[in-house]
């Protein structure tokens, strides 16, 4: 950066105490952040913000384990132990309150424009730079680089869409690693400098756990050291040398997080099929759009679908553009150095996402963060050096060196302004995920990604039509994407079309087999179809996908539960609840596998907490009955049977129950009277009848019985237990050879009957007078329905 700087005993803009300067400029940068950014913080969670935040089982817990840390299955943060540690903190303190991941993603954006602001004051100061600028100069052209970058729109998709804290909280710890080389550089105390070069190396090693990016930074650190503060390299190493050792071994700490995850690209599929070649083809169209945003931030868009190009002559001119940047840069760092930095900053961080390392997108706006610090930079600085050296010209008068720098400030106030007012507007696109997804079809009317997400935004919205034709349309414009029939399976399922749901999972299956969303749909499906053994292969798959989705191990937990394996379904409901998705009906199904398993006790616990969810649920009343009736507390049962017949006073099930409670407690009376009332609101309910039998028969009213169970054999013709109990009270009466033909059907239909009973029955017939107790079947009262 050469002579046409106005040098420091020609501006006398500003006399104040660098210290108080230095708070005045972070205020404004802070307050202008603040103002940018206010209209975002109510906005939901978006788009990966789900796999990330709401689903993510590390961030529940506070101080994960490594292993959960080092690798998270499928999600943004996935290898990003710093990103996911950040988020386990939010969500510790807000839970799911999205206003404070927004405070926090803006504290970071905010302390990142601070760090940008002292780099650029601090090295126009260096001696390198000969004195050129002055102090409030460099304070003056710090402020306004620092004010714009941190409010221009460009910014807002790393830092309004929650997730892409992994881009924001990188750039701050990326600025913190160089910021710290320059306070060491410049430090005169040994202590100081070794203070600050271990502050650098720890922020560069933590930003290797934000993001992949950061694997940058040693290099640009030391292209900056080797233009700004060394005279060579030979000098750079021998002074710095255990700074560059400590930076180096910051690429260790980046292969230790990417080894289980490997590299990034994105949660969605538009990448699928493109090579390398074609990538690395495609960067130089994405680069120029950067470069033209960074300039023109209109219009901005979540989700792209940049489409690949298929040739270099689709992208000759910003091919043209882009190499001619790059070729000025390297040509800059012979002749211009200082300024060719902007260059190497600029490229040196873009080489990661928009270069030959394929990623599974083309284009994000956020990947531009930190390159547009580059651009931001050379612009102000170079705006002030162009008005500076006018203004000197030794034919014009003294008072148009002020004037001109009037003019220089009045201009970036109003640029900051209009970025500012610019990125307020766009804040306002996130306010809704309705809101930011028709924003990105708006702009990107062939997205069939962005169709897909409107698809389920509106179904939430309750349009059931305008969702599916969302989704057909999303299906129209790419027919081989997987997530646009899943989208459409969810929503088919969720109005009751099961048919089409499946097939549209199918479908999805078919292009992706292993895509955990169809497995899941599907699986769910087979579940409320009775097709266990062929759900449980589905959210096996699922789940060995992706641990963290909970609605698989629920609906895992019920194909347990209904093929009979009440261990597994137990522990796979425990894994749901731990995970949040905590319901009554779950507990009421886990409570009913406790049973199975002899453990009352947390049945009870469970039918407590179910009741505690809903506690004018009758089944979940019922459910505790039965557990009071399994643990011998009557009253209790009875308590809560006759509590769920007040919630609901026409069940049939609740009164049979409510009998078997009484009948418990030794009163039969108040017992029939129950089944009576169950027989009246459904007289076809076969075990009302079966259960009056008994009763009857214990009461020796064995014509009764007989007619009780007819009643019950008639409306259940497979009813084995009736066919033994008649037995009984046949024989009682005498009409043992009727009693032999109810045993006979007992045994044709899977009853075993009383070896006592068919003894009598059979010495009877014989001659024999025997006559059996009055009760020999099985239990009266059946347990309620699991």
């Amino acid at each position: 950066m050469s002579g046409e700087f106005v040098s420091a005993d020609r501006s006398r803009l500003f006399a104040a105490r660098p210290g108080m300067m230095g708070l005045l400029a972070g205020l404004v940068i802070v307050a202008a952040a603040v103002g940018a950014y206010s209209g975002s913080m109510g906005g939901p969670f978006i788009f990966d913000d789900a796999d990330a935040i709401q689903q993510n089982l590390v961030i529940r817990k506070l101080w994960p384990s490594l292993p959960s840390l080092l690798w998270h299955g499928g999600s943004t943060v996935e290898g990003r132990p710093v990103v996911t540690l950040t988020l386990a903190i939010n969500y510790a303190v807000f839970s799911e309150n999205v206003w404070g991941y927004h405070a926090v993603n803006l504290l970071i954006h905010a302390l990142a424009g601070l760090l940008l602001f002292g780099i650029i004051r601090r090295t126009l100061l260096l001696p390198g730079m000969n004195g050129r600028f002055s102090a409030p100069a460099a304070w003056l052209i710090a402020l306004f680089a620092g004010l714009i970058w941190t409010v221009h729109p460009l910014c807002t998709s790393a830092v309004t869409y929650i997730v892409q804290r992994c881009e924001s909280l990188m750039g701050m710890f990326y600025l913190l690693t160089l910021y710290c080389v320059i306070r060491a550089s410049a430090s005169s105390w040994p202590a100081s400098r070794g203070a600050w070069g271990v502050l650098g190396v720890l922020a560069c090693m933590i930003g290797m756990g934000c993001k992949e990016v950061m694997a940058t930074a040693p290099v640009v650190v030391l292209a900056y050291d080797r233009i700004f503060l060394a005279g060579s390299f030979r000098e750079l190493f021998r002074r710095r040398w255990p700074l560059y050792a400590g930076l180096a071994a910051s690429w260790g700490a980046l292969v230790l997080v990417l080894l289980p995850s490997g590299m990034h690209g994105g949660a969605g599929s538009y990448g699928r099929g493109t090579t390398t070649p074609e990538y690395a083809l495609t960067q130089f169209g994405v680069i120029a759009h950067y470069i033209r945003l960074a300039f023109w931030p209109s219009p901005l868009c979540l989700d792209y679908n940049w489409p690949t190009a298929a040739g270099f002559w689709q992208i000759g001119p910003q091919a043209a553009i882009v190499l001619g940047l790059l070729g000025l840069t390297i040509f800059g760092l012979f002749k211009f150095p200082k300024w060719a930095f902007c260059g190497v900053w600029f490229f040196c961080i873009l080489s990661v996402t928009s270069s030959f390392i394929k990623l599974s997108e083309n284009i994000f706006e956020h990947r531009m963060y930190l390159p547009l610090a580059a651009i931001v930079s050379l612009v102000v600085i170079g705006g002030y050096a162009g008005i500076s050296k006018l203004a000197n010209r030794p034919a014009l008068p003294r008072w148009t060196t002020t004037a001109s720098l009037s003019a220089w400030i009045v201009l970036c106030l109003f640029f900051a302004a209009m970025l500012a007012a610019a990125a307020w507007r766009r804040n306002t696109d996130y306010r809704s995920e309705l809101s930011i997804w028709q924003d990105t079809i708006n702009k990107r009317p062939n997205n069939y990604r962005a169709w897909t997400n409107l698809s389920l935004i509106i179904k939430e919205h309750g349009d059931d039509k305008e969702a599916i034709a969302a989704a057909d349309r999303a299906i129209s414009l790419k027919s081989d994407f997987p997530g646009s029939y899943v989208a459409r399976g969810v929503i088919l399922q969720e109005i009751g079309r099961a048919d089409d749901a499946l097939a549209d999972f199918e479908s999805a299956l078919k292009i992706e087999p292993k895509n955990y969303k169809a497995l899941l749909g599907r699986g769910t499906i087979l579940v409320n179809r009775g097709q266990y053994a062929a759900a449980l292969e589905d959210l096996s798959q699922a789940i060995a996908i992706r641990p963290t989705v909970s609605a698989a191990y629920t609906n895992r937990a019920k194909a347990y539960c209904n093929l009979g394996q009440y261990k597994a379904a137990i522990a796979d409901f425990a894994t749901a609840f731990n995970m949040g998705d905590d319901s009554y009906q779950a507990r009421i199904l886990r409570a009913a596998c406790f049973i199975r398993v002899n453990e009352p006790g947390k049945a009870l616990a469970d039918c407590n907490r179910a009741i505690k969810f809903q506690p004018y649920l009758p089944e979940a009343y019922c459910k505790r009955g039965d557990v009071f009736m399994r643990l011998g507390s009557y009253r209790n049962a009875a308590a809560d049977f006759s509590a769920a017949i007040r919630m609901q006073p026409r069940d049939p099930p609740a009164y049979l129950y409510l009998s078997g409670a009484l009948e418990a407690m030794g009163l039969p009376e108040q017992a029939a009277a129950a089944l009576r009332q169950a027989i009246s609101i459904a007289p076809d309910f076969p075990d009302a009848h079966f259960n009056m039998g008994n009763l009857y028969h214990k009461a020796g009213a064995h014509e009764q019985a007989v007619v009780e169970f007819t009643q019950a054999i008639k409306f259940r013709e497979n009813y084995a237990d009736a066919y033994h109990n008649r037995a009984a009270s046949l024989h009682s009466l005498g009409r043992d050879a009727e009693a032999k033909e109810d045993l006979q059907s007992c045994r044709k239909y899977g009853g075993t009957p009383n070896r006592q009973l068919e003894s009598m029955i059979e010495s009877a017939l014989k001659g024999g007078n025997a006559r059996p107790a009055p009760t020999s079947g099985p239990a009266s009262t059946p347990a309620p329905a699991s």
